[in-house]
């Protein structure tokens, strides 16, 4: 049994389990924009890393490692080792969302304006917060390059409810960028360290 207390203590762990926040939320776009749906703990998992600006350690990011199995299973299956479709695009939308946290911290006002507006949305519901972090997305993210193109079932991606999820993962997946990068994760250390993260995954899975 893999504690909280042995995560928060162990860089390989925290690593794994803030990337696998990252492709936990490009999941949820993917099934969203496919869909129309998500896993509902995946979805509240992802909105409390968005709230959890603050936190005194990982875990209290994302509540319950289990709630991150989908983003975990990716991990264990071999990040750059998948043929299926569906899963090259997840690790697409992950790559993306990489390069633009870069270009929102390359950006300070546009930083400014997410920090700011995240001290506020915090505070909301969950459907003021779904339209209000999209909102946010389409103000300060969107402009920024490179763009991540969501692809899906256009009768899903019209609908407002829907569109707005998907930004606020979106959202909550450079969070989690933010989060692995600070604990000293990176691309070039993902691929040194690629099969140390899917020992460290499949433990977290066994785990939950």
């Amino acid at each position: 049994m893999i504690t909280k207390e042995q995560i928060n203590s162990d860089d390989l762990y925290q690593r794994t389990l803030a990337l696998s926040g990252v492709l936990e939320a490009c999941a949820g776009v993917q099934s969203l924009a496919i869909s129309g749906q998500m896993n509902a703990a995946s979805l509240d998992c992802l909105v409390l890393s968005i709230k959890m600006i603050d936190a005194p350690d990982v875990t209290a990011v994302f509540g319950e490692p289990s709630d991150l199995a989908k983003g975990l299973g990716l991990i264990a299956g071999g990040i750059g080792q998948a043929t299926d479709s569906k899963v090259i695009d997840v690790y697409r939308y992950m790559n993306t969302l990489i390069s633009l946290k870069k270009s929102l911290f390359a950006n300070p006002h546009a930083l400014e304006k997410v920090t700011d507006r995240l001290d506020w949305i915090k505070t909301l519901d969950e459907e003021e917060l779904f339209a209000s972090c999209a909102e946010l997305y389409l103000e300060v993210i969107s402009p920024l390059t490179p763009r991540v193109y969501v692809q899906g079932e256009q009768r899903f991606l019209e609908q407002d409810a829907v569109g707005n999820k998907i930004r606020t993962m979106l959202l909550a997946g450079i969070r989690c960028v933010l989060l692995w990068e600070q604990l000293g994760g990176g691309r070039f250390e993902l691929l040194l360290r690629r099969r140390a993260y899917q020992t460290a995954a499949k433990g977290l899975l066994r785990n939950g």
